[in-house]
């Protein structure tokens, strides 16, 4: 059985068109790790399972592809794309080019909104291990947000969800073992990222994401090596 079974659009149905329904409920599913690497389906199986046309079906689907969420594969249609090493290396020399230049500018151009978002961001990884991607994603997409500059945030976001992507992988996996020192040390990294943020203090503040981004690589690649 397909484990699109597991996937249902009520949460979604605020969206329109419902290629956008089909787009975000996939996508989560494949960020979360309900659709795991491998996994594959066609439009037509799609669209039959969510009762909607083929079309809208095929749309969201290209779109996740389009976004490298999905690949193409002759007769299997669409597929959870497993990924390498050498995928993290790129996806973290890209966060490296950057998320600097981003938490820069978010020293400057910060609004009160932003500073509030970030520490409702950071009340929640106090609270919540389990939620640890999740509240790691936000942190950093926040920060994309802050600097003002609405590509940048948007190529952040896109590097973001591939991370997380390839971290849901390895996951499943059980290659990619988060401890609790290493949960706690990224907490603390967060902390001083927003306290340089809020204090306009851009050079710290990439110091610090820089030192943070170097660690995160290092903990996540000899994971993969071990």
């Amino acid at each position: 059985m397909s484990a699109l079974s597991q996937i249902n659009l009520a949460p979604y149905q605020h969206l329109s068109p419902i290629s956008e329904q089909i787009y975000a409920a996939i996508k989560e599913a494949v960020l979360s790790g309900v659709l795991p690497a491998g996994e594959h389906f066609t439009d037509t199986l799609v669209a039959s399972h969510f009762s909607i046309s083929r079309t809208p079906a095929r749309e969201g689907l290209l779109r996740l592809e389009r976004e490298g969420v999905l690949t193409s594969a002759s007769r299997k249609g669409f597929v959870v794309p497993d990924v390498r090493v050498q995928d993290a290396r790129e996806l973290y020399a890209a966060a490296l080019a950057l998320e600097p230049a981003a938490v820069r500018l978010a020293a400057q151009a910060r609004t009160e909104e932003d500073l509030a978002r970030l520490r409702e961001i950071l009340e929640q990884e106090d609270r919540s291990v389990a939620g640890a991607a999740d509240t790691n994603f936000a942190f950093h997409v926040q920060l994309g947000l802050a600097s003002g500059n609405r590509l940048l945030g948007d190529y952040i976001r896109q590097v973001r969800e591939k991370m997380k992507l390839l971290h849901s992988f390895h996951d499943q996996a059980g290659s990619y073992p988060s401890t609790q020192a290493f949960l706690t040390r990224s907490k603390a990294s967060h902390q001083q990222i927003y306290d340089a943020v809020a204090a306009g203090d851009g050079e710290l503040a990439e110091l610090f994401l820089r030192r943070h981004l170097r660690i995160a690589q290092e903990h996540f690649l000899s994971s993969l090596q071990s």
